[in-house]
């Protein structure tokens, strides 16, 4: 199994892009949510242009998308990490690559 990072920039407060998770292309859109002070996620099947998750809390090591059992979901594991050890939620820059906190993905394929 590989481990991904998803490259989540920490410099845009909304952000968009393809990635392959399980051979499947998926869309990942990211924003910030002012008012809640707390980033979001949404994710797409990218073939078929269709919407499979909206609004997920970025929280670190608990990502609540395990309570779900959705058609078409990447298969692996999504976790995120307090590379600081802080365990505490991402300021706004303090989420994506060379950040504090990390999205990363388990795959579930060999």
């Amino acid at each position: 199994m590989a481990v991904i990072e998803i490259p989540v920039n920490p410099n845009l407060e909304s952000q968009e892009f393809q990635i392959i998770l399980d051979a499947v292309v998926y869309t990942l859109k990211f924003s910030w949510n002012t008012r809640q002070q707390s980033w979001g996620m949404d994710i797409y099947e990218t073939s078929t242009n269709t919407l499979l998750i909206q609004g997920i809390k970025i929280e670190v090591d608990w990502m609540p998308v395990f309570r779900y059992q959705i058609e078409n979901f990447p298969p692996g594991d999504f976790i995120v990490i307090d590379t600081s050890g802080l365990q505490v939620p991402p300021e706004r820059t303090e989420f994506g690559t060379d950040a504090r906190v990390k999205l990363m993905y388990n795959e579930a394929t060999t």
